[in-house]
Parts: C-alpha cells; sequence; structure tokens
C-alpha cells in the first residue's frame, strides 16, 4: 500500500510538472502580448467574441511556428519521462505482495521500455483515428452542405465515432499495461495478451473503466463551476489561491481515479493470464 500511495503521489508531480513546462511557452507569449497592461488582464481574452483573442494571436503570428517546434520537442522529452512514473504505479498496483523497494524499484525501471512503447502506439494510433476522423467529417460536410442541419449531424456522428474508438484504444493500451503489470514481457506479447482479455472479457473491463472515468468526468465538471464562479482578478488574493488549490486537488482526483481504474484492469487481466497459462501447461 506505500508503494501504492507514493507512486501515485510521483505520478500527479511529475504530471503537474510536465504540464507547467509545456504551458510556460504560451503564458510566455501571452505575457509578452501585453494584455496584462489593461485593467481586466488576461481575463479580457475570454470574452465573448474573442476580439482581443484574435488580436493576440494576430500580433504575435511570428512567434508560433518556433512556439510549436519547441513545444513539440518539449512534449516528447515530457511524454518519454512519464513513462517512469507510470511503471511505477503499474508495478505497485500488480504486486501480490510488498517487496523491499530497492527490489520494487528495480523491477519498475525493468518495464520503463514496454510501457513507454505501448503508450506512444497508443497516443500515435489515436492522434491517426482523430486525424482520419477529422478528414471524413470535412468531407463529409462538404458534400451535405445543400442541407446544413444534415451536413452537421453527420459530421457530429463521424466525430463520435472517432472519439468512441480513441477511447477504446486507450482502454486497450491500460489493458496491454496491465498484462505487463501480471508479468508478461515485451511490448508485443502484452498487445497481444491484451487484445486476447479486450475480446473475452469486454463488458467486464467497459463497466470496470466507466465507473472511475465518469466520476473524474463528474469532478472536472464540478470543480470548473466552482471556479468560474470566482473571479480570480479581484483585488482579494484569496481567490486565486483558493482556484489553484481546486486545481490540484481536482487533478490528484483524477489522478486516483485513474488508477482505481488501472487496479480493476489488472484484477480482470491476472485470472485470463492463469487460465491462459494453465491451458497451455
Amino acid at each position: 500500500m506505500k508503494h501504492v500511495a507514493l507512486s501515485v503521489l510521483f505520478d500527479f508531480g511529475a504530471r503537474a510538472a510536465a504540464g507547467l513546462a509545456l504551458a510556460a511557452p504560451v503564458t510566455a507569449v501571452v505575457v509578452a502580448s501585453g494584455i496584462g497592461n489593461f485593467p481586466g488582464g488576461d481575463r479580457l481574452l475570454f470574452e465573448r467574441g474573442g476580439l482581443l483573442l484574435v488580436e493576440v494571436v494576430r500580433a504575435s503570428w511570428s512567434l508560433l511556428p518556433p512556439l510549436a517546434l519547441s513545444s513539440l520537442v518539449t512534449g516528447a522529452f515530457v511524454y518519454a519521462a512519464l513513462a517512469l512514473p507510470q511503471a511505477l504505479v503499474w508495478t505497485a498496483l500488480g504486486e501480490a505482495t510488498p517487496e523491499p523497494t530497492p527490489a520494487f524499484l528495480g523491477r519498475a525501471c525493468a518495464r520503463v521500455p514496454a510501457y513507454f512503447a505501448l503508450a506512444s502506439l497508443g497516443f500515435l494510433a489515436q492522434i491517426l483515428v482523430f486525424s482520419l476522423g477529422l478528414t471524413a467529417a470535412g468531407m463529409l460536410h462538404g458534400r451535405s452542405s445543400a442541407n446544413p442541419l444534415r451536413a452537421d449531424l453527420g459530421a457530429l456522428v463521424v466525430l463520435g465515432c472517432a472519439g468512441v474508438l480513441a477511447l477504446m484504444l486507450g482502454v486497450l493500451r491500460d489493458v496491454a499495461g496491465a498484462t505487463v503489470a501480471c508479468g508478461v514481457a515485451g511490448s508485443k506479447n502484452a498487445l497481444r495478451a491484451g487484445l486476447r482479455v479486450a475480446l473475452t472479457r469486454p463488458l467486464a473491463l467497459a463497466g470496470r473503466f466507466l465507473g472511475p472515468t465518469a466520476l473524474g468526468l463528474a469532478l472536472v465538471i464540478l470543480v470548473a463551476l466552482a471556479t468560474g464562479s470566482l473571479d480570480v482578478g479581484a483585488p482579494e488574493g484569496s481567490r486565486f489561491v483558493l482556484v489553484a488549490v481546486l486545481h490540484q486537488l481536482v487533478a490528484l482526483a483524477v489522478t486516483v481515479c485513474r488508477t482505481v481504474w488501472l487496479k480493476s484492469a489488472i484484477a480482470v487481466v491476472r485470472p485470463q493470464l492463469a487460465g491462459g497459462s494453465a491451458a497451455r501447461r
């Protein structure tokens, strides 16, 4: 239990640091635009119509290409670095009995390449699905331009199908990760084992995935509504601190919800792997 708690906290801290690293260049561009010199501050960017937002983008247009390139490079390094906290979480959740910390860390580090490969493949597959979905939605919308309502509905259906498929790919990635936590070696073997489990127990996996995911989404919506009612531009600095604390608390809660799902995935995967091994013997 100690390893699980420390691993989850480390994962949360690593993701928070990654978010800051990715957001820092964008924040610098917004600050350099001078929008903060107005009495309303950067709240003006979110006014209806988005006039000032468009103006800031136009004024900063020359900075956007190098910003995109630097963010892409930073994102690649961040994505690779996050494989370690994920390996720690998976290994802690997959422990049948508590192990000494050195043995636990050694086992987790040995699994980093497999988790990095699974995460990368899953991410690329989801990007491909979204790209194909956007292309198909655009083509369908263009062909049905004579009937705007039909065109919009058709495009939304295509985008919805692409979103569901991308979500299913994410679930498959997590199930494959669960097989690694249960002892399957290598990303290729993990993908094969994960696909076999997903085809064997789809309803069990869906039920265990939807609960924590719905809870995490509900928490995000509730905190968004709560922070939206707070005016962080007011003179009281306590409002800004309260919003920041709420954001971090909901991020931690979402991390915990994801951990619950990963633990549930292991609970579904382990009996299937044990049964398959027994059958082969």
